[in-house]
């Protein structure tokens, strides 16, 4: 009981640095000691290392969203990306109303570059406005 003994001599942070860094320690130095009874020593000083919990972001609830009251109030825009047989992928484009849900714009393409949704919005814009 050697161990026990060395470990009531120190205080409370040395027992505990003492707990971690002893089971591999005392291995390495011939002792042998089994790590059930390094722990059962351990539980029997109360060293035990109380686990924190994480601590919980409090998140704010948020506004709910205005509902639009007329046609063109309000657009929702999307971007969405899928996949062909022959691995080829194509992009939509999508812009949407959000009073009466209707598809307002839908512009499919291979590549879709910058300028092409420019004109698709502008041509929206043009269209609906």
């Amino acid at each position: 009981m050697a161990f026990s003994r060395n470990l009531y001599a120190g205080d409370p942070h040395e027992k505990i640095t003492i707990f971690r860094q002893s089971n591999h320690d005392h291995t390495q130095a011939g002792h042998g000691w089994n790590p059930k009874r390094v722990y059962r020593i351990y539980r029997e000083l109360e060293l035990n290392l109380r686990i924190k919990p994480k601590k919980r972001l409090v998140r704010e609830k948020p506004e709910p969203l205005e509902v639009p009251t007329q046609m063109n109030d309000c657009w929702s825009m999307d971007f969405m990306h899928d996949q062909l047989s022959d691995d080829r992928c194509y992009r939509l484009f999508n812009v949407i109303d959000d009073f009466n849900r209707e598809g307002l714009t839908i512009d499919v393409n291979f590549p879709l570059p910058a300028q092409r949704v420019k004109r698709a919005l502008n041509q929206t814009i043009f269209n609906f406005s």
